[in-house]
C-alpha cells in the first residue's frame, strides 16, 4: 500500500518541470492533488495525466502567486474540495533573466513576491491544516541556454561521473521527504545534486 494513498498534496508551480513531475509521482501513489499554476492549458494537461496515473482526485487551481490574495485562495479551495491538507510542496518560482545592470525594480519585486513572499503566505495559510509541515525543493534556470551551460559545467565535475540531475530525481527526493520514512527530518535544506 502506498504511503500517500488518500493524502491531500498541494503542489504550486505544477504546470511544468519539477512541479509537474512531483504531481505525477504523487498521482502514481494514489494521492489526492491540488495543483496550482498560472497557465491553465498546461495545468489541465498535467491534471489529466495525474488522473490517468491513479490520483484519487485532482483539483486544478489557476492562481498567480505574485498576488498576495492568491495564497489564501489556493488553500481555501483545497480545503473546500478535500476537507484536509497533508502535504505542501512550495515549488512555484520565477527568476530574473536580466543582468544586475539591467534589472528593474518590477523584475525584482515579481521574483521576490513569488519566490519568497508567496512561500511564506501559502505556508501561513496551510499550517492550520497540515498534519506535518515539510516544504519541497525548488530549482530554476532562467533560460535554456543557461541551463545548457550549467549542465555542461556540472557534468564534468559531478562526483558520480558526469550524471546530471533529472526532474524525476528531484521528485523522488520530494516524495521521500514527504513520506513517513523521513519523519525525523525537518528544518534542513537537502541538497539533491
Amino acid at each position: 500500500m502506498s504511503d500517500f494513498k488518500g493524502k491531500v498534496v498541494l503542489v504550486t508551480g505544477a504546470s511544468s518541470g519539477i512541479g509537474a513531475e512531483v504531481a505525477r509521482l504523487f498521482a502514481q501513489q494514489q494521492a489526492r492533488l491540488s495543483i496550482v499554476a498560472r497557465n491553465a492549458e498546461r495545468l489541465n494537461k498535467v491534471a489529466e495525466e495525474c488522473r490517468k496515473l491513479g490520483a484519487e482526485g485532482v483539483l486544478v487551481v489557476i492562481a498567480d502567486l505574485s498576488k498576495e490574495n492568491e495564497a489564501e485562495k489556493i488553500v481555501k479551495e483545497t480545503i473546500e474540495r478535500f476537507e484536509k491538507l497533508d502535504i505542501l510542496i512550495n515549488n512555484a518560482g520565477v527568476g530574473i533573466s536580466a543582468s544586475v545592470e539591467n534589472v528593474t525594480g518590477n523584475d525584482f519585486d515579481k521574483a521576490f513576491d513569488v519566490n519568497v513572499k508567496a512561500v511564506v503566505l501559502v505556508t501561513k495559510h496551510v499550517i492550520p491544516y497540515l498534519e506535518k509541515t515539510k516544504d519541497g525543493a525548488k530549482a530554476y534556470f532562467p533560460s535554456p541556454e543557461i541551463k545548457a551551460q550549467y549542465d555542461a559545467f556540472s557534468s564534468s565535475r559531478h562526483p558520480l561521473g558526469g550524471q546530471n540531475l533529472t526532474v524525476q530525481e528531484i521528485g523522488d527526493a520530494v516524495l521521500y521527504l514527504a513520506s513517513e520514512r523521513a519523519k525525523m527530518i525537518t528544518g534542513i535544506c537537502l541538497f539533491v545534486h
